[in-house]
């Protein structure tokens, strides 16, 4: 019976130890599970907030989508803006640019295949091959010769197209390339036969200047003159100069004789009068202009030095301008081959000598006024006038040559040259 109480006992005792073991177990079963379920609300927690958060993965696909749609949208913009870019080239092409030998009713474009230029309302692209490309120098004609024989050089009505309508030459540019150049200049006792036309707004005029039509009204007009061509250049990118010298009964024709034996004011005023159209306006020229084309000229023919110099071209091409002291050989106007020797001074008539991109006489025949004056050099009034080139008589100076004379002083080596801007 002892026996069996202690197995008793031991049995109770084994079964209460059980017990103790099973409570426990449970109890680190339940921590483990509070633990894993906080550890899983934390990660949910995470994924949640990584999906639907500020930064989450559905609020970024919803970004991306955005912008995706916002890209493909710029990008359809674009295809379509593309294409209209297109068919409105393909649309100036084909219905607006000229041709040579059109009449621009309007203000329009021209192009020659390579380079474009604008054509003012009133004139006529040149028919003739030689004349019909912008960097050899284009030719424009005042007046409807769309039914012209370019061939033969005639209008509808017989005349000669050369004598009859005034040209002028095409120099492309832009704001930066429309500046004055010096080159060789006329110095008095010190004082350079050179200003700048808008440095002009500062000066008063001498009473003598005054007396011969230079006056401060005269040099407010010029330096508005100078703004305007530049605002012209900026908007069309580039300009017109008259082919030739301006001839007697101020026009721009060939076979004239250069208008001269006038002063420096009545030049000025005939140049403004010139029929040019309402759509552009005339002047005489400016350094600015002057220096520009000569530039063009330069950079674009074989006169590579035809500013500076008097020599033949870089292919050996005869400059054949007339100084006193050169040779020049000519058509005259009845077709005949002729001859002006060296030291036989001769004023000849426009358009007969060599062509430097199909302007010409800037270097000789007769000196040319232009807007630059430089009123009160030497404190006196014989340097107001300033003019360019060299003359028929003497001065045998090259195209860029700036000399001086005063505002009074008219004789027959002194004309001048017209331009065109379209306004």
């Amino acid at each position: 019976m002892k026996r069996e109480k202690n197995n008793s006992i031991t049995n109770q005792n084994s079964i209460g130890e059980k017990k103790i073991y099973c409570k426990s177990d449970r109890a680190i079963t339940l921590i483990a599970l509070v633990v894993t379920i906080i550890v899983l609300l934390i990660l949910a927690g995470v994924t949640i907030n990584s999906v639907v958060g500020t930064d989450g993965v559905i609020k970024k696909s919803k970004i991306a989508v955005n912008e995706y749609k916002k890209k493909s949208e710029e990008e359809e913009k674009s295809i379509k803006d593309l294409v209209n870019i297109i068919d409105e080239n393909v649309n100036e092409t084909q219905k607006k640019y000229l041709k040579s030998g059109e009449y621009a009713t309007n203000t329009d474009m021209y192009s020659d295949g390579t380079s474009l230029a604008v054509i003012p309302a009133g004139f006529t692209v040149s028919g003739i091959s030689s004349e019909n490309k912008i960097s050899s120098g284009l030719v424009i004609y005042k007046g409807d010769l769309s039914k012209a024989d370019w061939s033969t050089g005639k209008d509808a009505s017989g005349n000669d197209i050369k004598r009859t309508y005034n040209q002028y030459v095409w120099i492309p540019c832009n704001e930066s390339d429309y500046q004055r150049t010096e080159w060789e200049v006329e110095t008095d006792n010190g004082s350079k036969a050179s200003k700048a036309e808008t440095d002009l707004a500062t000066v008063t005029p001498s009473d003598f200047d005054n007396g011969n039509g230079i006056t401060k009204d005269t040099l407010n007009e010029i330096v508005n003159q100078i703004s305007s061509e530049k605002n012209s250049v900026k908007k069309y990118g580039g300009f017109y100069i008259g082919r030739y010298e301006v001839g007697v009964g101020n026009v721009i024709t060939q076979y004239k004789e250069p208008s001269a034996s006038l002063i420096w004011s009545n030049a000025y005023k005939n140049a403004k009068s010139i029929d040019v159209g309402s759509a552009s306006v005339s002047y005489l020229s400016s350094s600015y202009a002057r220096d520009t084309a000569l530039n063009f000229i330069q950079n674009n023919s074989e006169f590579k030095t035809y500013a500076s110099k008097r020599d033949n071209g870089s292919n050996e091409t005869d400059i054949n301008e007339n100084w006193s002291d050169k040779s020049v050989t000519y058509t005259d106007d009845d077709g005949n081959p002729q001859t002006k020797d060296a030291g036989t001074p001769t004023r000849l008539k426009t358009g007969v000598t060599t062509a430097k991109c199909n302007i010409y006489d800037m270097g000789g025949n007769v000196a040319e006024f232009t807007t630059e004056l430089n009123p009160l050099t030497n404190g006196d009034n014989d340097a107001t006038v300033v003019l360019r080139g060299g003359t028929y008589l003497y001065y045998n100076s090259a195209a860029g040559y700036r000399w001086d004379a005063h505002s009074g002083n008219a004789n027959g080596i002194r004309g001048f040259r017209a331009t065109l801007f379209i306004q």
